[in-house]
């Protein structure tokens, strides 16, 4: 009986935990922790580079859809394709298209820009890797028309890769010079 006595009289001395154990709790709680901010800062750097692709992917589009539309409506032999640019004049009446009809578009840094109506205006804000205009030669069946493809590449970081696209654009005449 004294040998019960004296196991439960040690058991109620016993108020808390020892050093040990709470610094074990504490190392545990701690690699808990660090795992868990490394996990989220992960996901939120890989969210954000989506993000950002997601958006210059929808202004490439958006772009390639605005060049390609304005190309269509180029005034027969005014296209002029240069490396990293393009310009034309636009074939609407001087009532529809007042004033300047000089339509251009160009890379300018990691920027595509686009020069209308006497001003300079961004597309696509960052990432543009290159952007191209080039012909294909005119079907010699239907010779007054010429095609082009305009290519934009655009990158968002530096473990993304390129996004190309291509669009290609028939042209109301024939091209008067590649320069």
């Amino acid at each position: 009986m004294s040998r019960k006595n004296n196991i439960l009289g040690e058991l109620k001395k016993q108020d808390g935990f020892t050093l040990t154990e709470i610094l074990i709790v504490v190392a545990l709680l701690g690699l808990i922790t660090v795992g868990g901010i490394a996990f989220f800062q992960n996901t939120f750097t890989v969210w954000f580079h989506t993000r950002d692709f997601s958006k210059a992917i929808g202004d490439t589009r958006v772009a390639v859809d605005e060049i390609s539309s304005y190309m269509r409506e180029a005034a027969p032999k005014t296209v002029s394709v240069q490396p990293s640019a393009v310009y034309f004049d636009i074939a609407r009446s001087v009532e529809e298209w007042p004033g300047d009809r000089k339509i251009g578009y160009f890379k300018e840094g990691d920027m595509l820009k686009r020069y209308m109506r006497g001003s300079t205006t961004t597309l696509v804000s960052s990432g543009v890797n290159s952007f191209e205009v080039s012909y294909i030669e005119a079907d010699p069946e239907i010779s007054m028309y010429s095609h082009v493809i305009a290519t934009i590449s655009v990158r968002q970081g530096d473990k993304m890769d390129d996004l190309i696209l291509n669009k290609k654009i028939m042209l109301r005449g024939e091209r008067t010079h590649n320069e």
